[in-house]
């Protein structure tokens, strides 16, 4: 496999829906996320890392917010 074989998997990391939902309509759910102090956050604007689980076998994936670009992430609506 060369380098040109390697295709990204696009994602977008749901605030509003609280998952990240994959290019082909897979979604998973956010479990939880925490802040710069490694407390549980609710807040998106404080996350720094994610922890979402994975189908079919419960596996906890992190994803750490600095190693996601800014076109990953959607906010929800304004309250």
């Amino acid at each position: 496999m060369s380098a040109d074989d390697h295709v990204r998997e696009r994602f977008t990391v749901d605030f509003s829906s609280m998952s990240v939902v994959y290019e082909g309509g897979f979604s998973v759910p956010i479990v939880e996320m925490f802040d710069r102090f490694d407390m549980e956050t609710d807040d998106p604007e404080e996350a720094e890392e994610l922890l979402i689980l994975m189908p079919p076998d419960g596996i906890v994936v992190s994803l750490l917010m600095s190693d996601l670009r800014a076109d990953d992430m959607q906010q929800g609506p304004a309250n």
